[in-house]
């Protein structure tokens, strides 16, 4: 019987270095509001921190907030009155 020697194969994490920090893709790529474009600091440039303060933005704008009775009627619970 042969036996073969299998390499394990890692997942490696992308870490921001100097080399990748300064990556970024062109904003006329992406569907942007004039809002999120304003907060650039190069209007023609989004880098991976700047889509990240985006996609945060566009997260809180789309949740909606629930009243406590909504809450609590969804988890079986009763609101107690004090």
């Amino acid at each position: 019987m042969l036996k073969t020697k299998h390499k394990r194969r890692t997942v490696r994490r992308r870490v921001a270095t100097t080399a990748t920090s300064g990556r970024s893709r062109p904003a006329t790529d992406l569907n942007l509001t004039a809002e999120e474009r304003a907060m650039l600091p190069n209007q023609g440039r989004v880098t991976e921190d700047d889509a990240d303060a985006i996609i945060g933005i566009r997260r809180e704008r789309s949740e909606k907030p629930v009243t406590l009775d909504k809450v609590l009627k969804r988890y079986g619970r009763y609101r107690l009155e004090g």
